[in-house]
């Protein structure tokens, strides 16, 4: 008989482990497609336009590390995004790209005050012709830029000479007021300044454009940042104009809750975590098979167990003068119907009262005098200030007086609550 247990004991074994096994297949081939998934959802993504000058972009053109480098030198660094222009009272450094979107009247005349109150600007060429003509501009012109050097001592820390290129100069203008800070042979300027109100006008040639590959090719080019911050107060806050690149449709920015799902690592992986979740509860419904209807019995309450739960409320709650009152109104109010007095004959809840139903019960041949004498006791005790014990004795007394039959009298009927602090306090819950 042992020997068959032990030889039964490794099939049970087996068949515990298959079952185990098979429980857990579906959920371990979904979470290894949710890991799937997840890797891919995070490694792949919508390829986005790389723009010139994007201070977000980390492409040859945009503007990523000069933003850092700002960063890294203790200043605060934001942008100009969102549905209009505005330049912040506390900025300090304005950078302005070539436009992508147009300028107008009242963004030139902004850029025109926050010079005059004392910022400085950095504007790179080719410039929008609006503001071109507001701050007085130069002109990009094409020319074969060889070898630059510094007109004036303005960097003392960059060299003399800068390598030559082919590209645009700025078109030299001897009634402006601009100061030539570096220019070809040829004395065409690629990089001046001018002083505009309180502020400084930095004008960037396009050879100049302080871009990721452009400081990677020229780290020379660092100079002219460092110049920038001259007229910037330590831990000031540098501005670059990301609205006149994007507008304000700024294709970075996620708005609504269906780009977040379709354009973010995080929103596609929560889409395919939601399809998973259906394809799980789907098969794990098909395994369990079809709902079976659900069975409501619903227990009703009874008017005499609904009485009883109120008058423990109101005993919980300690309403004795509100419970003693009904006693002494049912009792006023049975003697009077039994004697043949008028319904509602002094039965208030004042003494007054009392004693004026006392005076009618006694001119009433029906009624005796022990039975007038109790009813007097009992409506006395029942007045306010009384206890839990007095009113529970007292209801007790009352029903001895009407007649109302006990347990005693009657041992084969249910307990009369009569003598229970749930029949003292049933008033309240009528």
């Amino acid at each position: 008989m042992s020997s068959g247990v032990a030889a039964n004991a490794p099939l049970k074994s087996g068949r515990g482990l298959r079952a185990t096994l098979s429980r857990l297949a579906l959920p371990a081939v979904l979470a290894l497609l949710v890991a799937a998934l997840a890797l891919v959802a995070v490694r792949t993504g919508v390829p986005e336009e790389a723009v010139d000058f994007d201070p977000t972009s980390a492409a040859h053109g945009g503007h990523k590390a000069l933003w850092l480098w700002f960063a890294e030198q203790g200043y605060a660094v934001r942008e100009i995004e969102g549905a209009s222009f505005s330049i912040i009272r506390e900025a300090d450094l304005l950078i302005l790209p070539p436009p992508r979107q147009p300028w107008t009247d009242a963004e030139t005349t902004a850029v025109r005050i926050f010079l005059e109150r004392g910022g400085t600007v950095a504007a790179f060429h080719p410039a929008a012709p609006a503001l071109t003509e507001e701050l007085g501009l130069a002109e990009p012109v094409f020319a074969q830029i060889g070898p630059q050097a510094q007109s004036q001592p303005l960097l003392p820390e960059a060299p003399a000479h800068w390598p030559g290129a082919t590209g645009d100069a700025l078109a030299p203008d001897r009634s402006s007021p601009a100061v030539t800070v570096l220019a070809t042979a040829a004395g065409e300027p690629t990089v001046q300044v001018q002083a505009m109100g309180a502020g400084w006008l930095w004008e960037l040639g396009p050879q100049h454009t302080l871009a990721n590959g452009t400081l990677a090719e020229n780290p020379d080019d660092v100079a002219l940042a460092t110049a920038l911050l001259r007229t910037v107060p330590a831990g000031g806050l540098v501005l670059f104009d990301s609205y006149h690149l994007f507008g304000a449709d700024d294709p970075h920015a996620v708005r609504t809750i269906q780009e977040w799902l379709y354009r973010t690592a995080a929103g596609r992986a929560t889409l395919y975590l939601l399809l998973l979740g259906a394809l799980y509860l789907l098969l794990a419904g098909r395994r369990l098979g079809p709902p079976l209807p659900a069975q409501v019995d619903v227990q009703r309450r009874e008017a005499a167990e609904y009485v009883r739960a109120m008058a423990g409320l109101k005993r919980r709650a300690g309403a004795l003068d509100e419970t003693a009152s009904h006693q002494r109104s049912r009792l006023k109010r049975e003697l009077a119907r039994s004697r043949g007095l008028a319904p509602g004959a002094a039965i208030g809840p004042a003494p007054s009262d009392d004693a004026d139903f006392v005076r009618l019960l006694r001119h009433t041949a029906a009624v005796d005098e022990e039975t007038i004498a109790r009813a007097e006791r009992l409506l006395a005790r029942l007045q306010p200030p009384t206890d839990e014990a007095t009113v529970i004795a007292a209801a007790a007394e009352i029903d001895a007086l009407l007649g109302v039959r006990s347990a005693q009298a009657h041992p084969h009927s249910p307990p009369s609550p009569a003598t229970s602090p749930e029949r003292a306090h049933d008033g309240a819950g009528r």
